[in-house]
């Protein structure tokens, strides 16, 4: 081999087969990235309703029955197992509370929401008296897709607390 084939061989852009590397590569540091996630709930609009009645109907835990008039965003409930998002106060959190009243195209624009007192926006709301005025999102969710179990005689549905909200209504649509 000529002196300028080992020379170019063993340069620093063409690694020599002979012998091994004897400097380690440092790993370079990540850029630093800022991951942000946009779900869209801070983008829903809300509308005024009203405590028409908020009754506890569990001591341990405090579970409240709320019946709450939200006029005519009602209509957009259609299917059980969706929910709307609930806020005391104008610049309050909002909770989300499924909806535990069946659909159904004559309730006047009342839902019901069994809300367990557990959390900022749940105990404001659960220490609500009746009349008093709340802010209600629109109806959002796709529910539950009923129709895939058309037919079947048995469906084994589980939930605890305030889990039996979505699951009553779906009961009461099946049932009723």
């Amino acid at each position: 081999m000529t002196r300028r084939a080992a020379q170019l061989r063993t340069s620093s852009f063409l690694p020599s087969l002979a012998s091994p590397r004897t400097r380690k590569a440092t790993p370079s540091s990540p850029p630093l990235l800022r991951l942000v996630v946009r779900a869209g709930w801070n983008d829903v609009a809300f509308a005024p309703a009203t405590i028409t009645s908020n009754k506890v109907v569990t001591s341990s835990p405090v579970l409240n029955r709320l019946l709450v008039d939200v006029g005519p965003q009602a209509a957009k409930y259609t299917i059980a197992g969706q929910f709307v998002q609930v806020k005391a106060e104008e610049d309050g959190k909002a909770g989300f509370f499924a909806i535990a009243s069946a659909p159904d195209v004559n309730n006047a624009g009342v839902l019901e929401l069994l809300v367990k007192a557990s959390g900022d926006p749940a105990e404001a709301i659960c220490a609500s008296a009746d009349g008093t005025g709340v802010l209600v999102s629109d109806v959002m969710g796709k529910g539950f897709p009923v129709d895939r179990v058309a037919g079947v005689d048995n469906v084994f549905i589980f939930c605890t607390g305030s889990g039996i909200s979505p699951i009553k209504a779906l009961i009461e649509v099946r049932c009723g």
